[in-house]
């Protein structure tokens, strides 16, 4: 295969034969002529989701490079059973929220996504779809996907429970960002990962799985007391002119956090640093090249 993930799904392979009878246009003797062995397609949403899961699972080709992703997506459906039950909330507002048959996509998309949600239904007419970016698979450790698939999940609460905001940020509300901050996967409010505190619920979730690799935030700054109006020091990455990362912190702090690109420690700018009018310790880091989920 060309792409991991591509935009359509052939139906017709899920089942061996699906029924028309009664369809629209149907021969009203297509019923008679049919083969004895006729499948029907499974008529409810939790049902389609199980047999897509089936189906995925009996596919020993389908690969993207060296992984294969038959198998990585029986771990990957693990893992969402299991965050479900132990960290994603059971109820909104005393109504309790099931947990729903997620169906699994690997879509290649930019490098700056890890993964998507896709709220209500997918271009297929299918509901609770999660895609994992396969470009990343190669370097991101266990954590780092599973931290993806998590943020994923919080999405599909909002959705399932009808709390999905809209808004221009890709329905990161406040709420979103509390509920993954609790849980200790930060994010910003366009969605772009602030990596995995170690001493969080989901670092310990991930531990006690046995999971490769370890937690880590990308960013972590010391705070200090604002005193007046804040001045900020800027440190920037080493990455080429015109696409470095620059990232202003009270001046006084040490920034200690690596480029999600060029890899190299930020370092404070040469230059005089500019001042801002008061607000947050941290202000929203520009957001290119961060990796997103969405």
């Amino acid at each position: 295969m060309e792409h991991a993930g591509n935009s359509s799904l052939n139906i017709e392979a899920l089942v061996p034969f699906v029924s028309t009878a009664g369809a629209l246009g149907a021969h009203p003797n297509a019923a008679a002529s049919q083969p004895d062995n006729l499948v029907a397609f499974p008529d409810n949403d939790e049902a389609i989701n199980r047999v897509v899961a089936r189906f995925q699972d009996s596919l020993p080709e389908w690969k993207y490079r060296s992984i294969g992703l038959a198998s990585l997506v029986r771990g990957v459906r693990d893992w969402a059973r299991d965050l479900w039950a132990r960290l994603v909330p059971g109820e909104w507002h005393g109504t309790p929220i099931e947990q729903r048959p997620v169906i699994f996509r690997f879509e290649w998309e930019t490098p700056r996504v890890l993964g998507h949600y896709q709220p209500g239904r997918n271009d297929i007419g299918f509901r609770w779809e999660i895609s994992i970016n396969p470009r990343h698979l190669i370097f991101r450790s266990d954590v780092e996907v599973a931290e993806t698939l998590l943020h994923e999940l919080l999405h599909c609460f909002d959705d399932v429970a009808g709390t999905v905001p809209r808004s221009r940020n890709n329905y990161h509300s406040a709420c979103f960002r509390k509920m993954a901050n609790d849980l200790g996967i930060p994010c910003t409010r366009y969605g772009a990962s602030l990596g995995t505190r170690k001493d969080s619920r989901f670092a310990h979730w991930a531990r006690e799985g046995g999971l490769k690799g370890e937690p880590a935030a990308r960013i972590e700054v010391q705070d200090v007391p604002l005193v007046g109006p804040a001045k900020r020091a800027a440190w920037i990455c080493h990455c080429p002119s015109g696409m470095a990362v620059t990232v202003y912190v009270p001046r006084g702090s040490e920034l200690r956090a690596r480029c999600e690109r060029c890899g190299a420690r930020f370092e404070r700018k040469r230059t005089s640093p500019t001042r801002l009018r008061e607000g947050p310790v941290v202000p929203p880091v520009r957001e290119v090249p961060l990796p997103t989920s969405v």
